[in-house]
């Protein structure tokens, strides 16, 4: 038996306080009756006494209890062998490579290769290994096995595969290779002995980046072991692109902003290069402290009516991938935005006119607004494309076939915002669609609309894409919106209702529903834009609310703008042909032709930075997109080895790895221990001491209540 926090042992001064504290006691007291008191002399009372001991079992019993508390913060602990890391018979090996691009920094690939040789070299000739080369991905794998395979081939093969292995551009990620390879040894259990060790040999720098996020639940199986192989850490001049950030200049043309990061541990400057279609544009030199970051900005006029990419540069030092960072700009699709007109509304300012005005306030939005009545609205269905958004301020009066058209739009992937007037009816086809949302109209708020009679909002999902930006103390502030009237309406239960409240009332009744239909999305507002029915449209947040609910709809479309090294291809909806397109990936090989189901089937997989070339095969219209590396591999903070054993490893190889660590210092021969720790055991023990204290002691008292009494009685 040993302790892991022996000095806690002090705390057994503890002891002596029951011995003194049943040694002193309050004196008994007798009344006695006087005539007078007036010649008795004061004396000063005495309220405490020394006495022999009392209550020998009781004191006894508190004296364990404080042995005990002091016992169980001692925490001891007994080793024992681990039997779920059985030595018996041979062992299967694979040896993990980490081949990520922080593995490029100075030699650091070439001696993670010797080392990972040096593990073949120093496994038993009878047994099998296999290989995995990996970094955020598992990149190429060799089995432990193959048919008919003796075991110096095994090991010509693996040695083979080691000294052939290439730095890859992905940072790390350990947590899908050693599911690999547990994956890998434990398949093959059927076939040999299960009495066999599995061990994963670890060859890596264990970048602190690589770990998994915290929650992050997995372990590995109490049959698996781990063995690490740290690649020597070597002190690296290194600075990094980090970022990278087009932005538009308030004087026109273009700013690109980019964040250089000195990894150092001291001062450097270096000129960074901005290189736009292939041309060197400008040169600026830069001084960066140890540690720290700084932006570097330029500025450039280029032709908007076309895509542009580049990159922007710093000269090699010890880790090249990160110190070339590309950028890309392609011309904003204008999206057709279809806002349908209410004839029968005949107010002054009618709620498209407000939805309108809101919308076409800035030139350089990226949707255009097209007008249309309601009663057209089914002709839109004969253009050539639908519209990417769909707005109708009031639906109460639209048609059967209006109706069934949106139904439909909104099925084939249509994005539609409409409000409901409460000051209008609303039956017919329009009611019998609200009830097929799933909800109950139960009619307006109130029987007549005032001024000074308002609702306000009780409840907004600020942590909703339309209303996260207005989330802040300075912005969310709705009370000065005022709801004059609006429709109510109840979630029916009866059916299956999918819908998401965003934002709702008192007595959580909607305001603002977001409903997903087929492949579409609807958001549903309770009231209209009008000025007898709220004071929105009047009110500052009427802008922003109509363009984040806008960009909502519209953006979920919008096509990827930069990818990582390790990401999947997404198929541009840029090219509206559905001919087929030319695809030129970052790397080395040639162009190649794509359609939308040869796409399908396989996507790309980006493994280089660099640039990605979209063309159409009926057009000269091209779009470029970015392909970067992951900064944060740039990092050289590491995981220490028992972190890194406690974060992935299973319960029994942490006790394990713990008592193994723990022999060494007391410079035992054992190879596996268990550590099983008691601490919890002396705490059950100290709660059943103190219940059983609780108790005698009240008996105790009792007794001394009842011959205190007979004394006196």
């Amino acid at each position: 038996m040993s302790f892991l926090a022996p000095f806690l042992f002090a705390g057994s001064l503890m002891l002596v306080a029951p011995w003194l504290l049943h040694r002193i006691r309050k004196p008994q007291q007798q009344a006695m009756v006087f005539g007078s008191m007036m010649f008795v002399p004061q004396v000063k009372k005495k309220v405490l006494e020394k006495r022999s001991i009392q209550h020998w079992l009781l004191m006894l019993l508190r004296m364990l209890l404080l042995l005990i508390l002091v016992l169980a913060f001692s925490r001891p602990y007994q080793l024992y062998l681990a039997e779920a890391l059985s030595d018996d018979g041979a062992a299967r090996h694979v040896i993990l490579l980490d081949n990520s691009y922080s593995m490029g920094a100075a030699d650091k690939f070439d001696g993670a290769k010797k080392r990972a040789l040096d593990v073949v070299n120093s496994i038993d000739a009878t047994e099998r290994i296999g290989l995995i080369v990996f970094n955020q991905v598992v990149e190429d794998e060799h089995p432990v096995s193959v048919e008919n395979e003796s075991p110096q081939d095994n090991r010509r093969r693996i040695r083979q595969a080691i000294e052939a292995a290439s730095l890859g551009e992905s940072r790390t990620a350990y947590l899908p290779a050693i599911q690999r390879a547990q994956e890998a040894l434990l398949s093959a259990r059927s076939e040999e002995s299960t009495t066999q060790k599995n061990i994963i040999h670890i060859v890596s720098d264990f970048q602190q980046a690589g770990m998994p996020e915290r929650g992050a639940d997995w372990r590995a199986s109490s049959q698996v072991e781990f063995k690490l192989e740290s690649v020597p850490q070597i002190q690296t001049d290194n600075l990094a692109v980090s970022d990278i950030a087009l932005r538009e200049a308030p004087q026109g043309g273009f700013r690109i902003l980019g964040q250089i990061k000195n990894w150092t541990e001291q001062e450097v400057s270096r000129e960074a290069q901005l290189v736009i279609d292939g041309v060197e544009a400008e040169r600026k030199t830069i001084t960066v402290q140890a540690g720290h970051s700084m932006k570097v900005s330029f500025r450039t006029d280029w032709d908007v009516s076309r895509s542009h990419a580049g990159f922007l540069q710093l000269p090699d030092d010890d880790l090249q991938l990160d110190n070339k960072r590309y950028f890309s700009w392609n011309p904003e699709a204008k999206r057709r935005v279809a806002l349908l007109q209410d004839p029968a509304d005949l107010r002054r300012w009618p709620a498209s006119w407000f939805v309108n005005q809101a919308l076409s306030v800035s030139g350089d939005s990226i949707w255009t607004i097209e007008e249309f009545a309601t009663d057209e609205l089914p002709s839109v269905a004969n253009d050539e494309t639908a519209p990417d958004a769909l707005l109708a301020p009031i639906i109460n009066h639209l048609s059967e076939a209006s109706i069934a058209w949106l139904k439909a739009y909104l099925n084939q992937g249509g994005k539609a915002m409409v409000w409901i007037d409460p000051a209008q009816p609303l039956d017919g086809p329009a009611a019998s669609w609200v009830a097929s949302l799933g909800y109950i109209i139960e009619g307006p708020r109130f029987q007549n609309t005032h001024d000074d009679q308002f609702d306000i909002l009780s409840w907004i999902d600020f942590d909703h894409a339309i209303f996260y930006p207005m989330r802040d103390m300075e912005f969310n502030d709705f009370t000065m919106v005022h709801f004059y009237q609006y429709l109510q309406l109840a979630a029916d239960h009866s059916d299956e209702n999918s819908s998401r409240v965003l934002a709702c009332f008192d007595e959580r009744r909607p305001a603002l529903i977001e409903q997903t239909i087929g492949d579409g999305n609807l958001l549903l507002w309770t009231f209209a834009p009008v000025l007898d029915a709220t004071n929105l449209p009047r009110n500052p947040k009427f802008v922003p609310i109509m363009f984040e609910t806008l960009n909502y709809l519209i953006e979920a479309r919008r096509e990827k703008v930069e990818y990582a090294v390790g990401e999947a291809l997404l198929w541009d909806e840029s090219l509206a042909d559905e001919a087929g397109r030319i695809v030129d990936l970052p790397d080395e090989a040639p162009a190649f032709s794509l359609t939308r189901e040869s796409f399908n089937q396989k996507p790309p997989l980006l493994t280089q930075s660099g640039i990605v070339q979209w063309r159409s095969e009926l057009s000269d219209l091209e779009f470029q997109y970015a392909v970067n590396i992951d900064a944060s591999e740039s990092n050289p903070a590491v995981v220490l080895e028992d972190a890194f054993v406690r974060a992935l490893g299973s319960s029994a190889l942490v006790q394990a790895y713990n008592a193994e660590q723990l022999a060494k210092i007391q410079a035992e021969q054992d190879d596996r221990f268990v550590k099983v720790e008691y601490g919890w055991w002396a705490l059950l023990a100290l709660l059943i001491g103190l219940m059983a204290e609780g108790f005698y002691a009240s008996i105790v008292s009792r007794r001394e209540w009842n011959k205190q009494a007979n004394a006196e009685g």
